[in-house]
Formats: C-alpha cells, structure tokens, sequence
C-alpha cells in the first residue's frame, strides 16, 4: 500500500471513530455535553437554581405518621390479620410510619428469601439509631402484593435491637403491594462510595477523607473494630472537616497513604497548628530566600532543616520512608496502622527538636479520643 493510500485510510478511520464518540456521546446528555451546545449556538450558560417547592412541617410530619401507624394497627388488631397485610389501596402506595420492636418482628417473619444479614451494616444503623441520626429517605420498607417483606431486613433488625437498647421507634417510608416482578429491580442503580455521599456536604473534593477519618479514629491500633456510618463519617466532618482540608492542602497535593494525613491532622488538634505549618507559607513559599522551618512547610517542598538536623530531619527520614513505600518493589507495611505509627514518630522527634536516624513506630497516640470523638479538654491547643 502506497504512503498516499495509507494516508487517506488513516483519515478515513479518524472520521469514523469520531463519529462513533459523537453517536456514543449523545445516548446520554451529560452537563458538560450541555454547555457545549449552549456555547455553540451562543446562548447562556447556568444551571438551573434549586427552587424550594414544600416547607417541611416534622411536627406535622410526625402526627400524620402517628396516624397512619395507628390506622394499620387497629385493623390488624380487629381484623387478625399482620398489619402490612391491612392495606389502604389496591395499588402499589408508600407513607411514613413509626415501627416498634413488634412492628418489625413480625414483618421479618413474613420476609421473602433473602441475602444474608451484614453485621457491620447492621451494628452501624444501630448506632445511628441510638445516636439520633438515622433518617428516613425515599428508600423505603417494600412489601411486595404477597404481602412479605422483600426489602428492609437490615432497618428491621436494627431497629428491633436499637429499642432494646434504649432507642425509641423508628420512623420509616413503607411501600406497599410492590408487584413481585419490581423486587429484580431492587439496589441495581450505581451505589455511591463513602466519598460520594460526603461531597454532598460541600463542593471540597472528599476522595480520600473517609479513609483520613476512619485512620484518625483507629489511631495505633490494628483494626478500628467497626465501619463508621456516613452519618458519622459526616458528624466527623462537620467537627474536623476543616483541619483535615488544611493537613491535605500543606502536605501538598502528591498523594500520600491516608494514615500520614490523619497523624499530622491529630497532631494539629492536639498542639495546635501553629507547631507545624507557617500562617504566611503560602505567600512567603513565593521568595527566593525563604527556608521553611516548620514540619509541613519542609516536608511539602523538600528543603530540610541541614543547620539544625544535618541529614536526619525528621521530615526528611518521614518523606524518604514513604517514597519508598511508593516504588513497586517496596515491601508493603507489616501492619495497618505502622505508617501512622511511623508518622507519629516523626512529629514527636520534630516536636522535640532531635534528629531521627531509625524511624522507629510509636505505639502510643497523641491522645485517646472521648465520647462522641472529642479531643480532651486539656489539649495544649485549648491552653
């Protein structure tokens, strides 16, 4: 095949593929895809605002979900029949309804077969349910037109061992007389990551926050015993969102192991930050002359403490480890928590003002958190 032939048939594959691209493209219209149109025929560009369409009432809300409990349990009572089977309507319909321990006790005995019950997941609606914190979404109770509970079994066990514990009954929306071909298309949209559900909080990038977040509250300890819930993954954001985004943005945008960011967060809420980032880094980082003496300020651009340290700057010895660890023929770490182990250590002989030869572990944490993960009062930081 000539060069000029060849030319012509590369031509012609690069129409083709782009045509293919443009015809994939438009089987689903993205925002982006949006904005391009607009551009193109010159119209203006925005995303349409939210526009509150209902005020919610939870006094009302409650009350009405009180009745309508109320309905289903007084036809079960003089109709001897569960109460899911005392429907309403003929069709499929939801409502909110308060569910107690007996509620839910009989509606697992006319459960459909199905999956295997996760204990974490379980345990986790638990402690939302004690703590307050579990809400009731558009994902509802199901129960099908065979009058069983196909969808729910988890929120009915927990909600049978929050009571047990303490809690009150749980509010939760019911749907009814769910055809039995619809369960097939149960939990088949694209589940959303930890991550995911906290950018909702705000527009902050969270990709790795939840892993900062469960190693902050595991600490030195091998296993954190349980997976925190969104809600509390959440409630732990609202608390020390900020400190964690600063921790992320000193320690530079190159991506280190979660445990580093969450030691040096912890650091921060115990001493303060002021022992380990400079208040003006980020315009005095502009100057020719400027030599950073602070933790976070060295290790992000590399310009060790040689006057003070010599070759062992904590910093140094800290950043090397975990480049390391970054080449594929490292050996991976003998244990879950030895980079935070290791990146205590290395704040402590900071702290300190000693050089590090050996980066050991340090097994002991900065503090130990109390209920409801609050720092001790007498943190250095609080002084």
């Amino acid at each position: 095949m000539s060069r000029r032939r060849k030319k012509k048939r590369g031509h012609r594959l690069a129409k083709q593929k782009q045509a293919q691209l443009e015809g994939k493209r438009s089987t689903v219209i993205t925002i982006t895809d949006m904005a391009e149109r607009k551009m193109k025929e010159g119209k203006e560009i925005f995303l349409k605002p939210a526009i509150p369409v209902a005020i919610r009432d939870m006094d009302s809300e409650l009350k009405r979900a009180e009745r309508a409990t109320q309905y289903y349990l007084d036809r079960a009572r003089d109709e001897g029949k569960p109460w899911f089977h005392c429907t309403k309507f003929p069709y499929k319909y939801s409502e909110d309804l308060i569910v107690d321990s007996e509620m839910a006790e009989l509606a697992l005995e006319y459960m459909e077969k199905n999956r295997r019950v996760g204990k974490q997941a379980m345990e986790g609606l638990v402690r939302d349910m004690l703590d307050g914190q579990f809400l009731s979404s558009h994902q509802s109770i199901g129960f099908n037109l065979h009058g069983r509970l196909y969808d729910g079994q988890h929120r009915m066990g927990a909600v049978i061992r929050a009571i047990e514990l303490g809690a009150p009954p749980q509010m939760f929306y019911t749907t009814f007389n769910v055809p039995i071909e619809s369960q097939f298309t149960t939990d088949i949209g694209r589940g959303r990551t930890d991550a995911q559900q906290l950018g909702r909080l705000n527009e902050t990038k969270m990709e790795k926050v939840p892993s900062i977040i469960r190693a902050m509250m595991r600490g030195t300890s091998e296993n954190l015993g349980f997976k925190p819930t969104v809600p509390e993954l959440a409630r732990f954001v609202e608390k020390y969102g900020e400190t964690i985004a600063f921790v992320q943005k000193r320690l530079g945008t190159r991506k280190w192991r979660a445990d580093v960011y969450a030691a040096v967060a912890k650091a921060m809420l115990w001493y303060g930050r002021e022992l380990f980032a400079d208040a003006d880094f980020e315009v005095r980082m502009k100057a020719k002359d400027y030599r950073p003496t602070k933790f976070c300020d060295r290790f992000r651009t590399e310009a060790w403490d040689m006057d003070h340290y010599g070759l062992n700057d904590p910093a140094k010895i800290l950043h090397s480890y975990l480049t390391k660890l970054k080449s594929k023929s490292a050996k991976p770490p003998k244990s879950q928590a030895e980079v935070y182990c290791k990146t205590l250590a290395a704040i402590e002989a900071d702290l300190e003002g000693r050089e590090l030869k050996k980066l050991a572990p340090k097994t002991v944490d900065f503090f130990p958190w109390l209920p409801g993960w609050l720092v001790p009062k007498d943190a250095p930081s609080e002084g």
